[in-house]
């Protein structure tokens, strides 16, 4: 219905930006897979790099395509309104400076930064088919209009990109892991100030929710389970991290949890920002989209720059 219907003018009216972004975009999912594949990378290097120079190439068609689009709809004619309309712009500006990060890392020789930041790519490229994977689940399971369908679709998206692509970088790092020193520390003062901060705000945007919200609508659900969720999931891996000691996995945890922390901060921030283009429960909705991907985003790039090796050591 997203085509024929709801969408149609608008699609047509852009149809050559829409077009330059799905047959790039598409093609660039198919080579990253091939990039990825790690018996031809070794066997075939030169093609590798080749590939990865047409790879970029692609990825900025695709993402001027898609910014092409966006710049001539605007938030009004996005499928979702505001909200989605943001996270598109967070997807487009992500898989370009993910990509960028690749290229400046290769061409300094920094592999693991190469790696993760490529991983990272690529997780944002599969935007497209996971949104239409979960519409097949969220639909097939649920009485919903393909709107509401994709608006959920698109949070819990926003919410396992990130951790999905940390999962991979872990999965795929084969450095020698170095055992805790016994003064380490895990969490510096400045650790827990954030973390209190984080805590605070997540009290604050509560009390304002119930304040100028109150009811608990079907997207608010869903952002807080996915929010237990990940800290979940951030907690257990920190946790086993530190248990069987590997001082690579406890400080870039520690990136990530902290950065899970300054989401609430960045949400409260940018939940005013927007009240003073939208109404509150919109504006609300939008922040949802953006301030979690945002600053997990943010750590994520931190803890791939993080793996920058000091070639004068």
């Amino acid at each position: 219905g997203s085509v024929e219907l709801e969408q149609h003018t608008v699609y047509m009216s852009t149809r050559v930006s829409m077009l330059f972004h799905s047959v790039s975009g598409g093609t660039a999912i198919v080579l990253a897979s091939l990039q990825f594949y790690t018996p031809f990378r070794k066997k075939y290097p030169q093609v590798h790099r080749t590939t990865g120079k047409v790879f970029i190439a692609i990825v900025i068609i695709s993402m001027m395509g898609s910014m092409s689009f966006l710049i001539t709809t605007g938030p009004q004619n996005s499928f979702n309104g505001l909200p989605f309309y943001l996270q598109l712009w967070i997807l487009a500006l992500g898989t370009l400076i993910s990509a960028t990060l690749g290229v400046i890392a290769i061409t300094k020789k920094q592999l693991k930064m190469h790696q993760a930041a490529m991983i990272f790519c690529f997780a944002l490229l599969l935007s497209a088919p996971v949104l239409r994977i979960e519409w097949l689940f969220i639909g097939g399971f649920t009485d919903v209009t393909h709107q509401v369908s994709n608006l959920f679709s698109s949070l819990i998206f926003g919410y396992l990109v990130i951790p999905c692509a940390i999962a991979a970088t872990r999965l795929t790092d084969y450095r020698k892991s170095t055992s805790l020193p016994s003064d380490f520390k895990v969490f510096k003062v400045t650790d827990m100030f954030v973390v209190v901060l984080g805590i605070i705000a997540t009290v604050v945007v509560g009390v304002r929710y119930a304040l100028n919200i109150g009811t608990l609508t079907g997207v608010t659900i869903c952002l807080m389970i996915m929010a237990v969720g990940t800290l979940c999931a951030y907690l257990l891996a920190f946790i086993t991290s530190i248990r069987v000691k590997n001082e690579i996995a406890v400080k870039e945890w520690r990136i990530h949890i902290l950065a899970y922390f300054i989401s609430p901060i960045v949400f409260l921030v940018f939940w005013q920002i927007l009240c003073y283009f939208t109404n509150t429960y919109e504006a609300f909705e939008a922040a949802s989209f953006t301030a979690p991907a945002i600053t997990f985003a943010t750590g994520y790039l931190l803890m791939a720059v993080s793996r920058k090796v000091n070639r004068g050591q």
